[in-house]
């Protein structure tokens, strides 16, 4: 077990840690010592679930291992900088930089050009062989300054490209309520979907969260009471190069599903989208009693609605769990509410 960090990019006061915390839960990943600031996430977990981690977040920049934390006073952190064997994290003639962060103007009497070149030296001093080159490094230090400095060595970043690429501005097939990637990957995290599971998403309009779930490589099922809904989320597939499990015009009341892993969805508001006449919280009470039968007792469904609908009480009056809630303001005029829920296990006769 080592001591991690993860950089969130803080879009949400809840969602990043909690999509940090949710995909080591998916992966099998055992974790404690869990420590939760703003943009900043710490935790003990084994070192090879960074890479997984960073590679799956839609809300996280980095993460790394930790190397020490202190007070945020220049001498504290120039002692314990000096105390860390640079050897074991440094290989000969390896090129390296040393970066520093300042979060929401913490500690502005703490100078992060001074610190970077004093402890750039430091290192050196440690591995004479190595040496600092700001273009052509292969490891990156990265001092936070925080509620309290945070110094580690970073293992992975995220890369930004993928996501980018998935915007729906850049695909062929628009929707005006299409969730944005960031947020559609998180609702995918938050439902502790894995690699091959069978996932869906029964409102799945022109296929933003389905695209997200395919990505990190579950076999997705989408459906959409729209027939054009469902033509434009194959197009979109057929443009990214994805290629989804099943996609089929069918009413959320009543799905034609058997068994499904886990699920992520964003009903329709009424709004932009349509509900085709049915009121928006019975159009849910009567998907969330369906859904209950469809996915695997034990697993994970994450539904966004929003907060008039109460879904954390809907979920409740038809027998599912709540793991976790989160409240996420649109605009002026709408708060969505983001619920996870777990299903129950059946008792064996």
């Amino acid at each position: 077990m080592n001591s991690l960090f993860f950089l969130l990019s803080g879009e949400h006061e809840t969602l990043p840690a909690a999509e940090v915390l949710a995909i080591l839960e998916s992966e099998g990943y055992k974790y404690m010592d869990v420590r939760s600031a703003p943009k900043l996430l710490t935790l003990t977990a084994d070192r090879s679930c960074v890479e997984i981690v960073v590679e799956r977040a839609g809300m996280c920049n980095l993460g790394g291992l930790i190397l020490f934390q202190t007070e945020n006073f220049e001498n504290e952190i120039f002692k314990k900088a000096s105390e860390v064997l640079y050897l074991d994290y440094l290989g000969s003639r390896e090129r390296f930089i040393v970066r520093t962060l300042r979060l929401f103007g913490s500690s502005r009497h703490l100078e992060r050009k001074r610190i970077e070149s004093v402890i750039g030296s430091l290192i050196s001093s440690a591995v004479p062989t190595s040496r600092v080159d700001p273009v052509r490094y292969n490891k990156e230090f990265l001092g936070i300054i925080g509620e309290k400095f945070l110094f580690g060595i970073v293992v992975s970043r995220s890369r930004r490209p993928r996501l980018v690429k998935h915007a729906p501005k850049s695909r062929p097939a628009l929707y005006p309520a299409t969730v944005q990637p960031k947020l559609a990957r998180s609702l995918v995290n938050l439902a502790r979907a894995r690699p091959g599971d069978i996932f869906i998403d029964p409102f799945c309009g022109v296929g933003g969260i389905l695209i997200e779930a395919a990505a990190i490589g579950c076999k997705v099922v989408g459906s959409d009471i729209s027939p054009e809904m469902v033509k434009k989320t194959l197009l979109n597939f057929r443009y990214l190069k994805l290629e989804p499990y099943g996609l089929l015009v069918a009413d959320a009341k009543k799905l034609p599903y058997p068994r499904a892993s886990s699920l992520a969805t964003d009903p329709p508001y009424g709004r932009a989208s349509s509900t085709y006449g049915t009121e928006r919280s019975k159009l849910i009470r009567e998907f969330l009693r369906e859904i209950k039968n469809i996915i695997m007792p034990g697993r994970f469904l994450c539904v966004a609605s929003p907060s008039a609908i109460d879904i954390c009480r809907l979920g409740y009056e038809e027998g599912l769990t709540l793991v976790e809630r989160h409240v996420m303001r649109v605009h002026k005029s709408l708060t969505r509410e983001i619920a996870v829920f777990s299903v129950k296990k059946r008792d064996s006769a």
